[in-house]
């Protein structure tokens, strides 16, 4: 159903039924973390890795991620983007704290969503691995606009 806040444009072309508001999305926190471990986890139903992701000043979180296709040494120090406010979910026996993002492409691979690597994250010498950012949603419209983009900035 097309409501009227997105008009006729759209219509046909949404093919989700469970779209949100963006009153929802904004309540997303989406941050940039570094993988600073990777463990096997053989107990996990279908194949996947323990991570711990240095998130700065939130310190230092567990996701279980079916990314396999990628090795521990592809993975580790390497940038992942995660939303960290998802209550803390049971796989197995360990708890998953964070939701690391990705896609899955035509072949079923897992695509890890990371930031632009030309992007300064502005890392310092004493916190190496702690360049986190915020995201936001922006546009020139202000929020609700179809052209919005998804700007990450450092946390202050």
């Amino acid at each position: 159903m097309i409501s009227e806040r997105t008009g006729p444009k759209l219509e046909g072309k949404v093919k989700s039924v469970n779209l949100i508001t963006w009153s929802d999305f904004k309540r997303v926190d989406i941050r940039v973390g570094i993988i600073v471990a990777v463990r096997s986890f053989p107990q996990a139903r279908k194949p996947a890795y323990r991570l711990e992701i240095d998130f700065g000043a939130l310190g230092i979180k567990k996701s279980s991620a079916q990314i396999t296709n990628y090795t521990p040494a592809q993975l580790q120090g390497s940038q992942v983007v995660a939303v960290v406010n998802l209550p803390p979910k049971q796989v197995g026996p360990a708890i998953s704290e964070v939701l690391v993002l990705g896609g899955i492409d035509a072949d079923g691979t897992v695509c890890l969503l990371r930031p632009d690597p030309d992007c300064d994250l502005d890392y310092t010498a004493q916190l190496p691995y702690r360049g986190v950012v915020n995201a936001a949603m922006s546009n020139n419209f202000g929020f609700g606009g179809h052209n919005s983009s998804l700007i990450f900035r450092r946390a202050g």
